[in-house]
């Protein structure tokens, strides 16, 4: 259970609170059979909701959050966290993903950035794909360059974000218990960079995932902070 059973046990909280205070109000006319099990069950209700919310909000990480340092809120896809932001590099566009598994087991992730545009006079971007072979709560950051032609540098545009989570081994113990936002399917807005290669040179460096901590690693003492830049945005 995490954030969205949260929500729920505070919606049931909510609602029981307000039957509770409703059934106690004086009725003018004798109480009917059900008025005594209202008046008790209702405030069960609410007590014991309010001690999931407790216990949810109070449980204590078994690895440290190095994404929610970094990166601040991010998604969600069975349990596989993300965020991702589009940078120039050296004179080259590149979509830089931050990630880390909530889980105890490995996972293969494969992600793909879709340019969504329903202006057929812009150009359409090639897919950014990604493929990352994540280890135990592994905390890293991928890297994936691209050709950005001039018409499309400094703007906003959408995409369409496929991505699949498969555990080999089974999901095993989660391990982080901020779940950020759940999502399958979605479309991305990502603000592009400016004075980029429109195309892209033959020394451009290769997609590149870098695993900068995973479970049984020694706590980082310091992280090189990836510079948030434009959060991705949600329609």
């Amino acid at each position: 259970m995490g954030e969205s059973s949260k929500l729920i046990f505070c919606l049931i909280l909510g609602v029981a609170s307000v039957a509770s205070c409703i059934v106690w109000i004086p009725d003018p006319g004798p109480p009917s059979v059900l008025t005594w099990p209202l008046r008790i069950g209702w405030p069960i209700v609410a007590l014991a909701a309010l001690g999931m919310v407790l216990k949810l909000q109070l449980r204590v990480d078994l690895a440290e959050d190095y994404l929610l340092q970094q990166w601040g809120r991010y998604r969600n896809h069975r349990d596989f966290c993300y965020n991702c932001r589009a940078a120039a590099v050296d004179g080259i566009a590149c979509v830089e993903l931050g990630f880390q598994n909530q889980r105890d087991q490995p996972c293969l992730v494969r992600i793909q950035l879709q340019h969504a545009t329903s202006r057929s006079t812009l150009p359409t971007l090639e897919a950014i794909e990604f493929e990352i072979d994540c280890a135990p709560a592994a905390f890293g950051l991928a890297k994936s360059a691209f050709a950005l032609p001039k018409r499309l540098q400094g703007k906003f545009q959408r995409f369409k974000v496929n991505l699949s989570v498969e555990y080999t081994d089974g999901r095993g113990q989660k391990l982080r218990f901020h779940d950020g936002v759940f999502l399958r399917g979605h479309t991305a807005w990502l603000e592009l960079p400016v004075d980029v290669a429109g195309e892209l040179p033959e020394s451009s460096p290769p997609p590149e995932v870098r695993t900068l901590w995973k479970l049984g690693d020694p706590p980082l003492q310091s992280v090189v902070a990836v510079e948030r830049g434009t959060d991705l945005t949600l329609e």
